[in-house]
């Protein structure tokens, strides 16, 4: 196709062999620095220096111009691709803005390179181009100089790339200071990665991007999870602090999963689609509760502890390990069938209800059996210690609450 429309505009361009005024332009394309001029603006509207070099042939298959002349529009068109890069990197991070750079430095560099030098490249490029001495004017300028440009391109561009390759360290530490980094502020909320009103048209992949926001929302519930238990068993109160927040992150990703659903459910949908949304609420629903839970009841044991100056002993903790870990493996697992819906791991995580319920009884046999050793803030240490395996339990409800919903779509 490329061909095809090359050759189509060699047939539109015929006529221009005997227009003086576009013989005048073109004979001006010998001056170098002009040369390079227009293939660079020509480029930088084009976006495309295949397209000016594709052009320079064909011109060059007519006769229009010169050896020195295509050479110089085709180097033109390497600097006018830094326009693309330059506007790519608009509003992108340092790094993204970087790479623009070095696109720049590379081909101006080169360009400037090998400025003083076209004339010899012409002449390497037509010693090893075809040639055809039996014809004159016109005629031997259209039939020789078409390759001799796509050589001389050719040549300049391998060169520069032999030559450039040895300076990339300069060039990456140029860049880096012509671009320095800027401090990019954190959201001060966290936002939706998936819920994009675009899909409301096709409900089946808005219902997928829920679905995918869920796991967005899981991920962040997990961190809560994982980060917990330090904070309740030895933190401070800025620890404690750090968990709410980490709540209201939560609670606002499961507002807006449900703000979307909401109107998502005013488009027209199939009962199985309406389905799938109800299972949707159920599971946001829960993974806000393990939130929920972790926020209050977790975080205001952890503040009793400190408030009673309480301190767990290693065995105390150890006894609520294996519990916690159950649960923790249990929400990464039920997150991962949300995933994929993989509803066979959906429901070996709710099969699992036993073995959390005998971790939790022996952890509170472990500090049941401690209660009577005589020591007088053994109570309060007891008090908090079941209020947490009790909270742990509640906690995989909810995750079991997730494993059903998902085992039965």
């Amino acid at each position: 196709m490329l061909f095809i429309g090359m050759w189509q505009m060699g047939e539109a361009t015929h006529p221009l062999r005997t227009h003086q005024p576009f013989i005048d332009l073109m004979a001006q394309m010998d001056h170098v620095l002009l040369g390079v001029l227009v293939g660079a603006g020509f480029t930088a509207l084009v976006q495309s220096s295949s397209a000016t070099i594709g052009i320079v042939i064909m011109l060059a298959t007519q006769g229009h111009i010169s050896l020195e002349a295509g050479i110089a529009l085709g180097i033109g068109s390497k600097v006018g691709t830094c326009v693309t890069a330059l506007l790519s990197g608009l509003g992108k991070p340092a790094g993204a803005r970087r790479v623009g750079v070095v696109h720049v430095l590379f081909n101006v560099l080169g360009a400037l390179l090998w400025l003083p030098f076209i004339e010899q490249l012409g002449s390497l490029a037509a010693s090893f181009s075809p040639a055809h001495p039996e014809l004159e004017g016109t005629a031997r300028l259209a039939a020789e100089t078409p390759r001799q440009v796509a050589n001389a391109i050719t040549i300049f561009a391998a060169v520069n790339l032999a030559v450039m390759i040895w300076f990339t360290g300069p060039i990456v530490r140029l860049a880096t200071l012509l671009v320095r980094d800027s401090p990019v502020p954190e959201p001060d909320q966290i936002r939706p990665k998936f819920l994009d009103p675009v899909f409301f048209r096709t409900p089946a992949l808005a219902i997928e991007q829920v679905r995918l926001e869920l796991v967005h929302l899981g991920t962040c519930v997990e961190r809560m999870l994982e980060e917990a238990p330090q904070a309740v068993v030895e933190g401070t109160h800025e620890d404690l602090d750090r968990i709410v927040a980490m709540d209201d992150d939560v609670d606002h990703l499961h507002a807006e999963i449900l703000n979307y659903i909401t109107d998502l459910a005013r488009e027209e949908l199939q009962t199985s689609e309406t389905k799938s949304l109800e299972g949707e609420i159920e599971i946001a629903n829960n993974l806000e509760a393990i939130g929920d839970l972790i926020e209050t009841n977790f975080v205001t044991q952890g503040r009793r502890r400190i408030e009673n100056k309480v301190e767990f002993s290693k065995e105390e903790e150890s006894a609520v390990r294996p519990l916690y870990r159950e649960v923790v493996r249990g929400l990464r697992d039920v997150l991962k069938a949300v995933a994929e819906n993989d509803r066979s791991l959906a429901r070996e995580v709710n099969a699992r209800k036993e073995k959390v319920k005998e971790l939790a009884n022996a952890a509170n046999e472990e500090f049941s059996g401690e209660l009577f050793s005589g020591d007088a803030a053994r109570v309060m240490r007891f008090r908090i210690e079941s209020d947490i395996v009790h909270q742990i339990s509640r906690l995989f409800y909810h995750v079991r609450r997730i494993a059903k919903t998902v085992g039965e779509e």
